[in-house]
């Protein structure tokens, strides 16, 4: 008799993928282990090879999970918007919310963002979503929405601030209120705007 290989379960790779989360993000990306991972998600270590390789592929694979996720929200909060004006602050908004409703997500991320070796079709992923977002921005520029600006400049003035203001309600008791998100992003937009 052969034996039947294992079916994948997806609630053990979720337990997985969390636990790999939270190790991150509480001992950082050198202290993170798979014996400490499988300890966290109740799993053998053996469980784990089952799912990925080993912990740089975890790794590698969780964080391209959320860079989709948060580019899919970002880009699905562009839907309807009609101006350029519109979709930028629809991405900066959805941007927030996804740091807000993902901490742990966001802070593994920032963790694991520098140090991850990518490969080349992770990179090539990543590039074309990053691209995506930039050409709102360029096009932005061109239609005289933007100031003529290097983009990279105007990235750091628009995420900067909704990075601020999305660890300081992850951090804090007190949730976001709509005032400051909207007066943020109006001091932003008096920085970078050529139009009101």
């Amino acid at each position: 008799e052969h034996a039947m290989p294992r079916k994948k379960d997806d609630k053990i790779r979720q337990a997985i993928r969390d636990a790999g989360v939270d190790d991150v993000v509480d001992v950082g990306l050198g202290g993170t282990s798979l014996p400490r991972i499988a300890r966290r998600a109740g799993l053998s270590q053996g469980t784990i090879y089952l799912y990925f390789d080993n912990k740089d592929a975890l790794l590698q694979d969780v964080y391209m999970e959320i860079k989709e996720a948060a580019h899919a929200q970002l880009m699905a909060a562009t839907k309807g918007a009609t101006t350029s004006k519109e979709r930028i602050q629809s991405i900066w908004n959805a941007l927030i919310d996804f740091m807000i409703e993902n901490p742990k997500d966001f802070a593994f991320r920032e963790n694991v963002a520098a140090a991850l070796a990518l490969t080349q079709d992770r990179q090539a992923s990543l590039k074309a979503m990053e691209q995506e977002l930039l050409s709102i921005l360029e096009n932005a520029v061109a239609d005289q929405t933007l100031k003529p600006a290097p983009i990279d400049s105007i990235v750091a003035v628009l995420v900067a601030p909704a990075r601020h203001l999305a660890r300081a309600a992850n951090t804090s008791a007190t949730p976001l209120s709509a005032r400051s998100r909207d007066e943020t992003f109006h001091l932003i937009w008096a920085g970078i705007s050529l139009i009101d």
